[in-house]
């Protein structure tokens, strides 16, 4: 399944996005540093960010 989720660059949001991906969830993350949020995944397929 694909997943929107909002907030994922602080504490609540990133513990969220690993549940969904380590449930084989496609995520894609919204945030306001983006470049955090590439930082902690990368290059993770299942993974984009805005």
């Amino acid at each position: 399944m694909r997943c929107l989720l909002i907030g994922g660059g602080g504490f609540l949001g990133s513990h969220l996005a690993q549940h969904l991906l380590a449930s084989g969830h496609i995520v894609r993350i919204y945030g306001r540093k983006p470049t955090a949020i590439a930082r902690q995944w990368p290059g993770d397929s299942q993974v984009e960010w805005v």
